[in-house]
């Protein structure tokens, strides 16, 4: 085995982990959107506060927009590249780590093609 291999070889540590992490990330995004907003809404009178200073109104709800606007887009983008990229790596990891399953899907499917060519075989001699 080479080198980088034996570097990036990973290792299964067992499906309560895998669940802890799966659910944990998922609860990440939602509670990390959530810290952020009541950061900004606690954050509004200082910094309303200092452009009052300067001579600039800013509104609640315009610093609102300010805020929730780029983290929209930020959301759009993910959606749009990031989701397709994980789903892509994680199918491909589970077929790497999943090779004995791949092999008994791939004879399913050759199976399969055999049956298909059989059935063509015997509804032209049904027909002859």
């Amino acid at each position: 085995m080479r080198l980088r291999d034996r570097i990036l070889k990973q290792h299964n540590i067992g499906e309560t982990w895998g669940r802890f992490a799966l659910a944990g990330s998922q609860i990440a995004v939602m509670v990390s959107t959530y810290t952020m907003l009541m950061v900004t809404v606690n954050a509004y009178e200082p910094i309303s506060a200092w452009f009052t200073e300067k001579g600039i109104n800013l509104s609640f709800w315009v610093f609102m927009a300010i805020i929730i606007v780029p983290i929209i887009i930020a959301y759009f983008i993910a959606w749009k590249y990031l989701v397709v990229s994980f789903y892509r790596s994680s199918v491909e990891q589970f077929m790497e780590q999943n090779e004995e399953l791949m092999g008994g899907l791939k004879k399913i499917a050759d199976m399969e093609k055999t049956l298909v060519s059989i059935q063509k075989t015997l509804e032209k001699m049904q027909k002859k």
